[in-house]
Parts: structure tokens; C-alpha cells; sequence
């Protein structure tokens, strides 16, 4: 189902996120903790972390879409999604932005978030149909993952 694709692909950055900063850590034998989880994550090149998952694309995220590529497009990273629409339309999928906007923004979390957070970057949905060749975005600015970041309210 379409609604849970990002959180999972976001679950997915976090955690290659996290291998990164292991691999850090191994390298420069530090052991990391709370109180330098941040410094640490700073050093960890955000091309490196897309040419990382551009490596594993694409990713098959669900029966209806699969993840091609991630590039840079500061101050945005963009995800490039192609949508199956022999199992959704167009305009279904279209149809699920609102909420899947929504899901998205709840589902940055832990060492994803602290990236975006430190370069100061948004995020850029876009979305494909492998058919039509019609396309549709959303995007998450920097603010509103801020603003997340601190559970604020607007």
C-alpha cells in the first residue's frame, strides 16, 4: 500500500545512516554516545549517503512503486519514485498525497532527521507513472522538519 512506502524507505535511510556512522566509528575507534552522536554525524558527507543508497536502487518499496534514485537538489534531497500503474493509476496514487505528506513528515526520525537538520535540507517527493510518464511531488521544507524535530505546533 502506497501510504506506508515512505516511512519505510525513511526507516531504510535511517538505518544506512546509522552503518555509516558505525563505520566511523570503527574507523577512528570512538565510541559514540549521546553526547556526540551530532558531532559525529556531521562528518558523515550527506553525497556520501546518497551515493550509498543510489548503490542499493532501485528499491522495490511495495506492488505499486519502487524507489529509482535519490539525488542532491539543494537544499533539498530528492527521491525519485516510479509507480507501478498496472497495480494503482495515476490519479489514485495522486489521490494519497495529502496524507502520505502527512505520514512522511511524522516518520523523519532519529539520525535521518539529525542529517537534515545539520545541512539544513528539505526533502522533495517525486513521484512517476511508468505508463502515463505524468508526474507528481510534494515537498517537506527544512522549517517543517525543524519544527518536528521539537514537536512544535504551528
Amino acid at each position: 500500500m502506497a501510504i506506508i512506502c515512505t516511512p519505510i524507505i525513511l526507516l531504510t535511510i535511517s538505518a544506512i545512516v546509522i552503518n555509516i556512522r558505525e563505520s566511523i566509528n570503527e574507523t577512528n575507534n570512538v565510541k559514540l554516545n549521546s553526547h556526540n552522536i551530532s558531532d559525529k554525524i556531521l562528518e558523515i558527507n550527506i553525497d556520501n549517503v546518497i551515493e550509498f543508497i543510489n548503490m542499493k536502487c532501485p528499491i522495490k518499496v511495495d506492488e505499486s512503486l519502487t524507489l529509482i534514485n535519490i539525488e542532491k537538489d539543494t537544499p533539498y534531497l530528492k527521491y525519485n519514485y516510479i509507480i507501478d500503474e498496472n497495480n494503482m493509476s495515476f490519479e489514485e496514487f495522486r489521490s494519497l498525497l495529502k496524507d502520505l505528506k502527512e505520514e512522511s513528515l511524522r516518520s523523519i526520525l532519529g539520525d535521518l532527521k539529525t542529517l537534515l537538520v545539520n545541512y539544513q535540507y528539505g526533502i522533495i517527493y517525486n513521484y512517476k507513472g511508468n505508463i502515463s510518464g505524468k508526474e507528481c511531488f510534494f515537498t517537506l521544507e527544512y522549517e517543517d522538519i525543524l519544527k518536528s524535530s521539537f514537536n512544535l505546533s504551528e
